[in-house]
């Protein structure tokens, strides 16, 4: 019994995902972020490939490095594609997705106060 008692103040504190949305180009936009405890070193954009979608999360395995490195995980999804999801980066016609990221990072650094000097980075496919 009393072991449990021990373990339970761990498991409250346990770190999860939420899922955020904006609009967008007349379109509701997703992301998913995810704010360790001793979040302070920046944060991190990761971006899926097409046809993917944000269980990417997993296979980077971005919760356990936002852990490790105290930065804000974040991972948006691109504009739906037959299915799926995909980043437009050469039709006119379609989303400007490099506008969409720009508004998720200025987005989540007012929200998680994330000071100006510190690193926003973006990797993916």
């Amino acid at each position: 019994m009393r072991m449990l008692h021990l373990l339970l103040p761990s498991i409250a504190m346990a770190q999860t995902w939420s899922t955020h949305t904006l609009e967008y180009n007349a379109a509701t936009r997703t992301y998913m972020k995810y704010v360790p405890t001793s979040a302070g070193n920046g944060m991190m954009m990761f971006f899926h490939g097409q046809f993917m979608d944000a269980s990417i999360r997993n296979d980077f395995q971005v919760q356990t490095y936002a852990d490790q490195f105290g930065f804000v995980g974040v991972v948006p999804l691109g504009t739906p594609y037959f299915g799926g999801y995909e980043w437009n980066v050469d039709s006119a016609t379609g989303s400007n997705e490099v506008a969409f990221a720009h508004l998720v990072v200025n987005e989540v650094v007012a929200a998680d106060s994330i000071p100006p000097d510190k690193p926003k980075i973006m990797l993916g496919f």
